[in-house]
């Protein structure tokens, strides 16, 4: 089926990929969420609607939280010219199953936010991300980071005599002893956080393994490519309980240019708070609660998203 063309608006916030951005800084996060969550997320949004044409399983309870400001993004809409902006991300990895044999591994994100209107909309009606809108604190200097907040639209108490309000969604704050090792590159990255670990085989050497799959699915196993599985949906106008439009779609992310990265803390350096926001339902969805971080490590690089993959639509 030809598809017909799509009229953008005057002044249209979504805009075209694939998108290029340098100089993207990622602050990530080791947490430990609960397995059986995450794989009732991954029914819940894509396993169900898929109806069995492809299949996402859970293979860790450790999840990522990613703060990654980017200072210079260009889409394929160059005319729009580029546009700064910061997202945060928490990522669950997955295996995917086509004909009940794994074929990959993919990362899917239920709660992306994002400080910037052009990257919400685009990401959201383009790609399928579920970003929402938030206002992001960072670190003024890269070198110290101490303190990293996310604040969004929310309420106290579910009903319809709240007022939704901007507040405290969660915080990452240093707590103990930093560490300054760094990498050369990606792959030393991976062998270094696998080589924290031991004896082979014990309960933290797995979750050095957790960290390694996360890292390859995340920029590829040799720093090629990685896939992030979205929901893509619009509703109906009619019945807006039901969907006009649904679609599990996959995205490829490459990493361009590594420029540098390194460890900012092992465990006890950092703490995540979590607020109760039962809006934002973190801790019911994924079981990550507030805790003590378990690494931490931070990467800049240039990276660029491709444009997608429709895997199953209706």
């Amino acid at each position: 089926m030809t598809l017909p063309p799509y009229i953008p608006f005057g002044g249209d916030p979504e805009l075209t990929g694939p998108v290029s951005s340098k100089n993207a800084a990622f602050y990530c996060f080791l947490l430990k969420g609960h397995l059986d969550k995450f794989q009732a997320s991954l029914d819940r949004y894509l396993n169900t609607p898929a109806g069995g044409k492809v299949e996402y399983k859970a293979f860790s309870d450790r999840a990522i939280l990613m703060f990654i400001p980017i200072q210079h993004a260009l889409t394929n809409t160059k005319e729009r010219g580029w546009v700064g902006y910061t997202d945060v991300i928490l990522a669950i990895p997955a295996l995917k199953f086509e004909g009940g044999l794994p074929v990959g591994l993919v990362v899917f994100s239920p709660y992306i936010f994002v400080d910037n209107i052009l990257p919400l909309i685009t990401g959201r009606d383009v790609y399928g991300f579920a970003k929402t809108l938030a206002s992001v604190t960072l670190p003024a200097d890269p070198q110290h980071v101490d303190l990293l907040t996310l604040d969004t639209m929310g309420i106290k108490t579910l009903g319809p005599e709240s007022q939704n309000t901007t507040m405290r969604l969660f915080e990452v704050t240093r707590t103990g002893a930093g560490d300054s090792t760094t990498w050369e590159n990606e792959h030393e990255a991976a062998r270094y956080l696998r080589s924290l670990i031991f004896p082979e085989g014990s309960i933290l050497d797995h979750l050095i393994e957790a960290v390694v799959a996360i890292l390859e699915v995340l920029f590829g196993k040799n720093a090629l490519s990685s896939h992030f599985v979205n929901l893509k949906q619009i509703r109906d106008i009619e019945d807006q309980s039901r969907a006009a439009y649904q679609a599990v779609t996959e995205t490829q992310m490459a990493l361009r240019v590594w420029h540098s990265g390194g460890l900012l803390g092992l465990s006890g350096a950092y703490t995540f708070t979590l607020n109760d926001v039962p809006s934002t339902p973190i801790e019911a969805d994924l079981g990550i609660g507030s805790q003590s971080v378990e690494v931490a490590w931070w990467i800049e690089a240039d990276v660029e998203i491709a444009t997608g993959t429709t895997i199953w639509e209706a």
